[in-house]
């Protein structure tokens, strides 16, 4: 784990001397002035952090802290297009960076070479930006500006990659951390956005004498096969007593044909109802309504894995399933 003492040392070299240097390169700072790149970068930071809706006035009497004058007319000039190129830069080398968070001390997770949990999540900006970061909108209600963020996390060493910018409109099956390998030995533990047919027939490959695991929800619509080669019809497999598990081996995919074990569980109805909540309001940012079949599925967990029983019981695969939440904590954290 990296030591408090690297970190604090790392973070200055780069808010300080490689913030002026890239100010530079981008076109921000031209020629040597009293308020320099790393001036501006830690007057924002540490201003949003004490008060995201800081007024400019606040941001001059941060920049005094620094023996920085300068007014709010002055620093408002400065948020210009190089501006934004220079912060996402600096974000970008920040990212760069490999802080390792506590290590998961949990004994199942252990079990791997190790566990990469990888989401995103979008943040909704004025149209104006419309051309710089591309949303889904278009229709009346939707945002035309979006921001996604990606970020993967191995659990298990602490190490976190991101967040990695792109358009909202970013599929997550395409993500940009998608080339990244999965190691030999390793879970991969994603949502049903990440969920790809090729990826986890690829990942039961073995390699390097290992499997490649995954643990991921089902998105709706995946087709389900006996080893016979019937279909099986997912609404007449689901149990209905809430807390009730089922598990099956089946096949997924019409080409892809994977086998996999498929996961089966009735949630109470306020968990249901909170799926429901989230299925709306994320096809009311794409001017959408969710299916009437969506949101009947809502009141199950369905999810598909590869590791075997002798590796994880049923059980156990319920229990680090929860680990995949652990990044929504950090994103309701940033």
């Amino acid at each position: 784990m990296t030591g408090v003492t690297q970190v604090t040392e790392t973070l200055r070299q780069v808010l300080e001397e490689e913030a002026n240097t890239l100010a530079k390169e981008t076109g921000f700072i031209q020629r040597e002035r009293t308020f320099s790149g790393a001036d501006f970068a830690q007057t924002l930071i540490f201003g949003w952090l004490a008060e995201p809706a800081i007024s400019l006035d606040g941001l001059t009497q941060v920049a005094g802290r620094r023996e920085i004058e300068i007014t709010a007319s002055g620093l408002h000039q400065r948020f210009t297009q190089a501006a934004a190129e220079f912060l996402q830069r600096l974000l970008e080398r920040l990212t760069q960076v490999r802080l390792a968070a506590e290590a998961a001390p949990v004994a199942l997770l252990k079990r791997f070479s190790a566990v990469i949990v990888e989401d995103s999540s979008r943040i909704h900006l004025p149209d104006a930006l419309a051309q710089v970061w591309q949303g889904c909108g278009g229709r009346q209600g939707t945002s035309r500006a979006t921001l996604k963020l990606f970020v993967r996390w191995n659990v298990l060493s602490g190490e976190l990659q991101g967040p990695l910018l792109t358009d909202g409109r970013q599929a997550d099956a395409k993500s940009p951390f998608k080339e990244q390998e999965v190691p030999a030995g390793g879970l991969y533990l994603g949502d049903q956005g990440f969920f790809e047919q090729g990826r986890l027939r690829e990942w039961h490959q073995r390699q390097a004498g290992q499997r490649r695991y995954y643990l991921m929800r089902l998105p709706m619509g995946t087709g389900l096969y006996t080893r016979g080669g019937h279909r099986l019809l997912l609404p007449g497999l689901l149990p209905q007593q809430e807390g009730a598990v089922l598990e099956l081996g089946v096949l997924v995919g019409r080409q892809a044909r994977v086998p996999t074990r498929l996961i089966l569980q009735r949630v109470p109805e306020e968990g249901g109802e909170q799926r429901r909540a989230r299925l709306r309001e994320e096809a009311r940012d794409r001017g959408r309504e969710p299916s009437k079949e969506a949101l009947y599925l809502a009141g199950w967990l369905i999810v598909v894995t590869n590791v075997p029983r002798r590796l994880l019981s049923l059980a156990e695969v319920l229990v680090v399933l929860t680990v995949r939440w652990q990044i929504e904590v950090l994103f309701r954290l940033w």
